[in-house]
Order: structure tokens, then C-alpha cells, then sequence
């Protein structure tokens, strides 16, 4: 092989490795922007379970009040 044969095999396998590079690296660009989309969303979710969370632990609290009130109530009529 000449000179000019060896120095056209190596750029084209220059090219073809840059080529896989440069798509395995748009890839994982965006693999990665999927993931934060993602995390994104899950993050939000997460703030309005907590929100309901809340609203629901402060009704099962004034439920378990008023249920004392009640059993205290039964209690007094009771005797």
C-alpha cells in the first residue's frame, strides 16, 4: 500500500469513528434531557401529594378531635 492509500483508510476511519462519537453523544444529550424532563414532573407530583397530604392529615386530626369529644361526651351520659 502507498502512502495516499494508508493516509485515505485512516481519515475515513477518522470519520466514521467521529461520526459514531458525535451520535453517541447526541444520544446521551438526550437521554439526559429526558431524564431531567422527567425528574421534572415527578418533582411536581411530588409537591401536590404533599399539598394533599397536608389536607388530609389536618381532616384525620380534626376528625380524631372531634371523635374525642364525642367518646368523652358518650361517657359523661353514659354514667
Amino acid at each position: 500500500m502507498d502512502s495516499s492509500t494508508v493516509i485515505t483508510i485512516a481519515g475515513s476511519v477518522g470519520g466514521t469513528l467521529v461520526a459514531g462519537v458525535t451520535a453517541l453523544w447526541k444520544w446521551i444529550a438526550r437521554q439526559l434531557e429526558e431524564c431531567k424532563s422527567e425528574h421534572k414532573e415527578s418533582r411536581a407530583r411530588i409537591e401536590e401529594l404533599h399539598n394533599e397530604i397536608k389536607v388530609v392529615s389536618s381532616a384525620v386530626g380534626e376528625l380524631k378531635g372531634q371523635l374525642s369529644v364525642y367518646q368523652s361526651l358518650q361517657k359523661d351520659v353514659d354514667t
